[in-house]
């Protein structure tokens, strides 16, 4: 409910710009200046709602930040430092809880893992209904190599719209 009455109130605002998730709101820009212009618009829209902003939580001017369990930074987006600490201590999984529990967070950062489906079908597959669960080499290497995957993710750069790009899927 608050996240639609921010995207309505933000609505001028162009999404390459502004983003909203719940009750986060991340203003990304190249400049000084237009930090300033786009912060301005969006503190008049938010004024002009009769809404406030806590300033407590806000966070300006930074070079780097945290949004949506990821770092958001001049060189891309990467995954949480918290998130990458918390898969290295991470145990093999000796439970189709345990197998769910790991999946989750892996599918979480699935972008970064390039064939993450086909990397992950051994582990999905302990966790299909009516399966027991029993560990094979074939899990436990989908488990390693997702796991090392998370670990060394590189940064996802964004993209500049002005140079060709070449576009993989899979």
């Amino acid at each position: 409910m608050f996240e639609q009455l921010m995207e309505n109130v933000l609505q001028p605002v162009p999404a390459s710009v502004c983003v909203v998730y719940l009750d986060d709101i991340l203003v990304h820009t190249s400049t000084c200046t237009a930090a300033l212009t786009n912060l301005r618009t969006v503190f008049e829209l938010i004024a002009k709602a009769n809404l406030r902003l806590n300033p407590v939580k806000c966070s300006l001017f930074r070079r780097q930040t945290s949004f949506l369990e990821h770092v958001v930074s001049k060189r891309g987006v990467s995954s949480d430092p918290a998130k990458v600490e918390a898969v290295e201590k991470w145990q093999l999984p000796t439970s189709t809880g345990e197998v769910r529990s790991f999946l989750g967070l892996a599918s979480y950062y699935r972008r970064f893992i390039t064939g993450f489906a086909n990397i992950a079908r051994p582990l999905h597959q302990l966790t299909e209904k009516g399966q027991r669960f029993t560990r094979s080499p074939a899990s436990q290497d989908a488990f390693d190599r997702l796991r090392k995957a998370l670990i060394t993710a590189p940064v996802l750069a964004i993209p500049e719209m002005k140079r060709s790009a070449r576009c993989f899927s899979g």
